[in-house]
């Protein structure tokens, strides 16, 4: 156990236990994430890259990918299976869309998944333009490492959305 009460190891393994049916009884969660995507209506940032923190089985990343679909995307969870089933729910690219991609050397419409903690983020400073996070941060052993991790990685000018 950690002194904030968390035992990471305890909460990647039910996370992925759960993985195979946690949209099924994730009512609150998908409302809360709806009301946090309404918000982006009122901002006007388009931006290049989002991290979404949390991604879970990639509800919200979905919603953003098809917001930003020019962005370059990275969901970053701390539970493999959630990032199995974010992968399932995002649509697939044919190899030739892929090629073509590569082709134009654009990395934009890629989307990342990373298995990481949230309080140690693998990204390079000043890399997002947008830090979303929809109900992960109460997982943080150390929220104020947490979002020192988040200020690090969001460029000049991004924006940092969360419930």
């Amino acid at each position: 156990m950690t002194e904030s009460g968390l035992d990471l190891t305890e909460v990647r393994r039910a996370f992925d236990h759960a993985a195979a049916s946690y949209d099924v009884h994730a009512v609150l969660q998908r409302e809360v994430c709806d009301r946090l995507l309404e918000r982006l209506d009122f901002i006007s940032l388009q931006p290049g890259r989002v991290l979404d923190v949390g991604t879970g089985t990639g509800y919200g990343l979905a919603h953003l990918r098809a917001r930003y679909a020019d962005a370059e995307l990275c969901a970053v969870d701390i539970a493999p299976g959630m990032l199995a089933a974010a992968r399932a729910r995002l649509p697939q690219s044919t190899w030739a869309q892929r090629a073509l991609a590569r082709l134009a050397a654009s990395p934009s419409r890629a989307t990342h998944l990373v298995c990481a903690d949230m309080e140690r983020l693998p990204l390079a400073p000043n890399s997002m333009n947008l830090v979303w996070s929809s109900l992960a941060l109460q997982w943080a052993h150390d929220l104020d490492a947490t979002f020192r991790g988040f200020h690090q990685v969001l460029a000049p000018g991004g924006l940092l959305m969360f419930a």
